[in-house]
């Protein structure tokens, strides 16, 4: 599969790569090539969409299924064979959905009352339907379940029901059903062995794999190799165990491997790494491995020859085979073993101002790495001569072992190796950048260290043409340079280690290697009386900076000359992250560069007189170290920004898609006020205006926005800033929300008691149970109140209105002016408890009912989460209880 989709935060949809059939649902010609984003035709909202094999299929805000692309086998599911689509076609029966997936020649999806229905082709069952015909309209999946779950993967099809019961069907080669066994094929649902309680699932070409409530994964069919993540290469026909003792959110099986996002938000992977689909910039791997950059992420989503992700900032990430476009980054080639930006430059880092810092200790700071969420520097002498930080603004000393001149550190396979030029000992490592452990090299002056392909390599000043490499930092071997220079820095990216020499008196300064042991020196320019300094890899490019110079190679073989103005001493480092280049100089110029592609360099001022020594990004900023002066750290950070467009913090732009006024707090676009219903000749008042207008009220210090009927406020009053204070209309400030820390307000007094649901059968919401994300780009249940609470209101047919009573008082409550009110969810309702005296009006008893107080979180079918506003316990207690409610909106 070589293209890719996803949804932005404001519901639209995108794909990029290769349309083959209409796949990219853009309406364009069938055989173009999208490198980027580009947006789905029809205007609509999406809150799922999910790739196939050649064709897409994705569920509407309205809960309306469509899809699009080639409809071969009736995998489109309009009801009839209409060939290819090249833009969104309805899904036959007028259902509404709740989850979807699409995969190589079928689709299945759940509806909103838990029933799950498949189509396309039928061969081997894959429908579930007990049959063996395909359909080009959705046909139950038998058996009478109620799903939370569903995955439609090549031949076969997974779920998992509301009780956590896995089940699959169809092909059963490989042992990819779970039913330990590889015959027969299953025409019905058949359970997945073990008796494991399922939370999750996922079904790809030939393995399945899932993760239970208790958060551990466990897969099974083909190895593949390692794409079991058991830690050997075993086939299974029933749930293996995917090694490392991980809590995993959610597992995503791709062609022939999977990854998986834990609780900590790290992201592993495991199987084939062809192409450098794995992101590890290593071999195969039979149990899960770190993917590289030091990202913090939410999800991921496996494809083909490549896998995707999505960053906490909401940034996508892909990574592997890049011919056809399907990594988003605006080119065709070459592939990419490290994730890379989605939309590229588009989307990569402005970078800040920086802001200089005092060191741990006053050293002479040499190198600095991210990993482990830790920021890791070393020094050459000192008494402690490491400092470690979670922020590189705050910085802890840490001791060492012997005296060693220590001048370089890399994170890589989960430990920190440090090198030095002199001193007791060549090589020290460490598991979480603290405590230090020294091993024993190679005897050499060593200058830098990093880590690609399984392997440390290290280089050395002299003896000239020394190399080192180690497969896990603790036993060392010495190899040959392809020639005899001072290699002053090595780097790794797209499956080749590249290293360069200082002080070289010709060409011969760059040699490359795919493995670290067998070298070939590469032709670069002739440097005038300097030599190298660094060198760095990043979205397809190598860069090499020197004093007054710079190169740069997309192979490693190939190198073009290039400008980076300024520095009277010269550039003497430079790192890659977050879509750009970052350079620091040493000596009186004090500048840093910028550039997105390695080509086009903008400066600025650093942070401090100091001579800068290396330079790291991790965690969305970049930290630089150095080795003078009283400011010998400092730190930009990448603003966060709103994307489509990328736009910082407090941004106001009109969507004329929408007719609607927006801001960016940083994170997402929200909406100002409702849509204008007409525009042009709207009707607001005291001022008079029309649609799309806006004012600034100075009465009310407030910017306003006409949306046709009224003025709408944008943004917040100055005279409502600390929780509890009364604002201007009489609400009362409650403090900031968990979901991207935005003002919400509450009312001065307890609304009364409800029922979180008056119906006498259990209903069973199922987007919502214990706090998944419900769809890509959004927060989860927990958090975002304004989603459940439109969730439930909009939710059930019968009973007409649904039975959600305190979802539904809040929703249509009008006060202090306003009407968008919302049930707290169960994270919005702990900020009201923490501020509870500031807010007041609360019954702070303890006592039940009066004394605990719904959020709209859900817990399962029969209970909900509610809080106690003595201690601030937070409990499920049965839906049908009525107890206190506050109602709150931003």
């Amino acid at each position: 599969r070589s293209f890719t989709c996803g949804i932005t935060d404001d519901g639209k949809g995108w794909c990029w790569g290769t349309d083959t059939a209409g796949r990219l649902g853009n309406g364009a010609a069938l055989t173009t090539v999208q490198t980027t984003p580009s947006p789905i035709a029809g205007g609509h909202k999406w809150k799922q969409i999910s790739a196939g094999g050649e064709f897409t299929c994705g569920i509407r805000t309205d809960n309306a299924a469509m899809c699009w692309g080639s409809d071969d086998d009736g995998e489109l599911g309009n009801g009839a064979t209409t060939g290819n689509q090249p833009e969104p076609v309805l899904v036959t029966g007028g259902h509404q959905w709740s989850k979807i997936s699409a995969g190589d020649t079928h689709a299945c999806g759940i509806r909103m009352d838990g029933v799950a229905m498949c189509w396309g082709s039928d061969s081997n069952g894959r429908l579930g339907n007990g049959a063996t015909g395909g359909t080009n309209a959705p046909g139950i999946v038998t058996g009478s379940h109620s799903w939370s779950e569903i995955a439609a993967g090549n031949g076969h099809s997974c779920g998992v029901t509301t009780a956590g019961v896995g089940y699959c069907w169809g092909e059963a080669a490989d042992g990819k059903l779970g039913n330990s066994t590889t015959t027969p094929d299953a025409q019905n649902p058949s359970p997945v062995s073990g008796g494991h309680t399922w939370r999750t699932i996922s079904a790809a070409n030939a393995h399945s794999c899932g993760t239970l409530t208790d958060n551990t994964a466990y897969c099974w069919g083909n190895d593949g190799p390692g794409a079991l993540g058991n830690g050997a290469n075993p086939s299974s026909s029933s749930p293996s165990l995917v090694q490392g003792g991980h809590s995993f959110l959610d597992v995503r099986t791709g062609l022939n491997n999977t990854c998986g996002v834990t609780t900590g938000n790290v992201l592993y992977c495991w199987g084939t790494d062809d192409y450098g689909s794995l992101g590890t910039a290593g071999w195969d791997q039979i149990s899960p491995t770190i993917v590289l950059g030091g990202h913090s992420w939410t999800r991921s989503e496996g494809g083909g020859f490549m896998n995707c992700g999505i960053r906490t900032d909401g940034e996508a990430l892909c990574w592997g085979k890049a011919n056809g476009g399907g990594l988003g980054n605006a080119t065709t080639g070459p592939d990419q073993e490290q994730p890379v930006l989605v939309g590229a430059a588009a989307n990569a880092c402005t970078l800040g101002t920086w802001a200089g810092n005092a060191a741990a200790e006053a050293n002479y700071w040499t190198g600095v790495a991210f990993g482990n969420g830790l920021f890791v520097a070393v020094a050459e002498d000192g008494t402690n001569r490491v400092m470690t930080s979670p922020d590189g603004v705050t910085w802890t000393a840490r001791a060492t072992p012997g005296d060693s001149t220590w001048q370089a550190v890399t994170y890589g396979n989960g430990l920190f190796v440090a090198v030095s030029y002199t001193g007791t000992h060549q090589v020290m490592t460490s598991p979480d950048g603290i405590n230090w452990t020294p091993q024993t090299g190679i005897a050499g002056q060593w200058m830098d260290v990093t880590y690609g392909n399984g392997l440390f390599v290290a280089t050395a000043w002299s003896p000239e043409g020394t190399i080192m490499t180690s497969p896990n930092g603790v036993n060392w071997t010495a190899q040959t340079a392809s020639i005899a220079r001072k290699w002053y820095s090595v780097t790794y990216g797209n499956g080749l280690f590249v290293a360069v020499a200082y002080q070289s008196p010709d060409a011969n300064n760059i040699m490359t290697s795919p493995n670290g042991i067998n070298w070939t020196t590469r032709t670069s320019i002739v440097l005038g009386g300097d030599g190298w300094h660094d060198v760095a890899y990043g979205n397809g490019r190598f860069v090499a900076v020197a004093a007054t110079d710079l190169t740069t190679s997309t192979d490693g073989i190939n190198w073009t000359p290039g400008t980076l103005p300024g520095g009277t001493w010269g550039w003497y480092d430079v790192s890659y992250g977050n879509g750009v280049f970052v350079a620091v100089s040493y000596g009186t110029t004090n500048l840093t560069g910028r550039s997105t592609n390695g080509i086009d360099w903008t400066t600025s001022a650093s942070g401090g007189s100091s001579d800068w020594a290396s330079i790291a990004y991790g965690n969305g900023r970049f930290v630089a170290v150095a080795s003078d002066n009283a400011t010998r750290t400092m730190t930009a950070t990448c603003p966060a920004n709103c994307a489509n467009p990328t736009q910082p913090a407090g941004t106001l732009i009109y969507n004329n898609d929408d007719r609607v006024l927006q801001w960016c707090d940083g994170t997402n676009w929200h909406a100002a006020g409702t849509p204008d219903p007409g525009g042009g000749t709207g009707g607001c008042s005291l001022p008079n205006g029309v649609g799309g207008d806006v004012i600034f009220t100075s009465a009310d210090n407030i910017v306003q926005y006409c949306d046709g009927d009224q003025w709408r406020g944008v943004g917040y009053k100055d005279s409502c800033t600390t929780p509890g204070q009364t604002c201007d209309d009489g609400s009362i400030y409650a403090g900031l929300s968990p979901d991207g820390g935005v003002k919400m307000y509450t009312t001065p007094a307890d609304e009364g008691l409800f029922s979180w649901n008056d119906s006498s059968t259990n209903w069973t919401d199922l987007a919502m149970q214990n706090c998944v994300v419900t769809s890509p780009g959004t927060q989860n249940s927990c958090q975002t109140g304004e989603d459940n609470t439109d969730l439930l209101v909009g939710l059930g047919t019968s009973p007409t209105p649904a039975p959600y009573v305190a979802a539904r008082h809040c929703d249509a409550l009008v006060a202090h002016g306003k009407d968008d009110w919302y049930l707290p969810a169960q994270d919005e309702l702990n900020v009201l408890w923490a501020n509870r005296m500031a807010i007041g009006g609360f019954d702070l008893s303890g006592s039940f009912p009066a004394g605990v107080y719904w959020s709209s979180s859900e817990f399962d079918n029969v209970s909900a989460m509610n809080q106690a506003f003595n201690a601030g316990a937070q409990n499920p207690d049965a839906k049908r209880f009525e107890l206190s409610v506050r109602c709150v909106r931003k």
